[in-house]
């Protein structure tokens, strides 16, 4: 063995120990980054999960309520239309691995979004049904057709 490569050896050994350190901490980087990301990929999807559950209970249960009144005005229709809009997207939402590789399918973000448009809307019209169907305080109903 040559003294030279000896020497070349030892010079460079700080060389190589960075260089196998650099590869190491990569490799568990990548690994952390992994783990990390996986558990907040988790933790959004359990919450994305609870929003959507949320939504969906929300929907049966005013579904139920609207069909047991009687009360056919229009802000009761635009009300039955957007539990239908929404009963619609829900079912769009994909809920299994193989829904969401779907190529066919709409971005889950979409479908989320216009879910999410479409709960606020179905609040507002819950409200406005309701609101004027009853007569309000300052109106005084007419109990006769005569005005005195």
């Amino acid at each position: 063995m040559n003294s030279k490569d000896l020497f070349d050896d030892v010079v460079f050994v700080e060389e190589q120990m960075y260089q196998k350190a650099s590869e190491e901490g990569a490799i568990q980087g990548k690994e952390l980054g992994i783990q990390q990301g996986y558990e907040f990929g988790m933790q959004q999807g359990d919450l994305v999960g609870k929003e959507i559950g949320q939504m969906q209970g929300f929907v049966n249960t005013i579904s139920i309520f609207i069909n047991t009144i009687s009360q056919e005005d229009a802000p009761v229709q635009r009300l039955k239309k957007s539990i239908q809009q929404m009963q619609d997207l829900l079912a769009q939402f994909p809920t299994t691995k193989q829904q969401l590789m779907d190529s066919n399918a709409v971005p889950i973000n979409e479908v989320f979004e216009q879910l999410k448009n479409q709960y606020k809307l179905l609040h507002i019209r819950l409200k406005h049904a309701f609101k004027s169907s009853t007569p309000s305080s300052q109106e005084t109903p007419k109990t006769s057709s005569f005005d005195f």
